[in-house]
């Protein structure tokens, strides 16, 4: 029915987009339901907790850890000197890596060259856990700062972190 419909080779780069936003877009529901049924991924927040811990006894650091209530449940959290960072599912790296995943998979690209990209996600899980770290010591040394650093460094850093494989491994020549 289609098959002699012939595209100008911009008309085909509006396609190659088109086609990519709209499966980005359906591989973002995850996320979203995630959002929207609260799921407790305390279990995560908690192993991520025990490698920020890590990070502070090897620095050294005094810190109480302890859950805090949340909703209808807990979260994991560590009390520095009375600053309490608590580790919640927006703290956790499920959203990096499931929008790092969905940017790889909505991809004009093979298969065999998606499954490569896999080797990110470490990369991307302990940026996060990097960042729970340095705002434990933001929030030690200099408390004024930590909403910068969680709101505007980090969250942001993240995203262009993310940007940043995502575009090395796009414009990375696929290897048969």
């Amino acid at each position: 029915m289609f098959e002699n419909i012939v595209l100008s080779e911009r008309q085909q780069r509006l396609w190659a987009l088109l086609k990519f936003l709209i499966i980005f877009n359906l591989l973002a529901i995850p996320l979203q339901l995630i959002i929207f049924f609260r799921v407790n991924l305390y279990s995560l927040a908690l192993i991520e907790r025990a490698q920020v811990t890590f990070f502070l006894d090897l620095f050294g650091v005094d810190y109480l850890v302890y859950d805090v209530p949340y909703g209808e449940g807990f979260i994991p959290a560590i009390d520095l000197n009375n600053h309490v960072l608590a580790i919640g599912e927006a703290c956790t790296a499920i959203r990096s890596l499931l929008a790092f995943s969905a940017l790889v998979i909505a991809s004009p690209r093979s298969w065999r060259s998606k499954k490569k990209a896999v080797i990110f996600l470490p990369i991307i899980y302990f940026a996060n856990i990097i960042r729970i770290a340095t705002l434990a010591f933001v929030s030690l040394s200099i408390p004024s700062f930590f909403d910068l650093f969680h709101i505007i460094v980090w969250r942001e850093g993240l995203v262009f972190l993310i940007l940043i494989l995502w575009v090395y491994w796009f414009n990375k020549p696929s290897r048969a």
